[in-house]
């Protein structure tokens, strides 16, 4: 079976869950170059908030200090 590869030119943002029947989109047109309405391609496409690391341990913060401004000689 062959698939079209021509873009599908409305919404393909899924909808179902809470009572819905699965398998419904919502069908708005789709921003160029997008499976989805300008909507929904903002939702899917936000980028997560910066990865929030912990604190390193004393010893490797002194490690890493010596690493990258005595140029690794100590």
């Amino acid at each position: 079976m062959r698939l079209p590869l021509d873009p599908i030119p409305d919404c393909q943002f899924p909808l179902w869950g809470d009572g819905r029947p699965s398998h419904v989109y919502c069908g708005a047109p789709a921003r160029p170059g997008s499976s989805y309405c300008l909507r929904h391609h903002d939702r899917c496409w936000t980028l997560a908030p910066p990865l929030k690391l912990p604190p390193l341990l004393p010893a490797a913060e002194a490690s890493l200090r010596l690493a990258l401004f005595d140029g690794g000689t100590a």
